[in-house]
């Protein structure tokens, strides 16, 4: 039998989290589940949209993407915010990497940008 996989969608705030000088002995509540609470076997992790975390719409030469020219349609997004930045997990992935060790994921589904691999 296969292990049970399912992926908590989370967004890092590496900025937030990192920079606290007690970030490897932070507690999270977790409201009374523990690891133990699941089937042996069961795998904790987080995945990412490549949109929402990968930020830097025009570096290395990433070319356009559809949401690239949806988010800029006036009316289409809250406040006409585009996702050139997001969290910068671009420049930011090795924290982000740490940030997952730190709370004990098992497991990372990321993504990347196609408009990056064939721009």
């Amino acid at each position: 039998m296969k292990p049970l996989v399912i992926l908590l969608s989370f967004t890092f705030l590496s900025s937030n989290l990192w920079e606290s000088s007690n970030a490897q002995q932070q507690h999270f509540d977790t409201g009374g589940l523990s690891r133990e609470s699941f089937p042996e076997g069961f795998l904790f992790g987080t995945a990412a949209s490549a949109y929402q975390v990968e930020g830097m719409a025009s570096e290395d030469g990433r070319g356009p993407s559809i949401w690239d020219a949806f988010v800029k349609t006036p009316g289409h997004i809250a406040n006409n915010e585009t996702g050139e930045v997001s969290i910068d997990q671009y420049h930011r992935y090795k924290e982000d990497v740490d940030l997952m060790q730190m709370l004990n994921f098992d497991a990372y589904r990321f993504s990347i940008s196609w408009s990056r691999i064939f721009p």
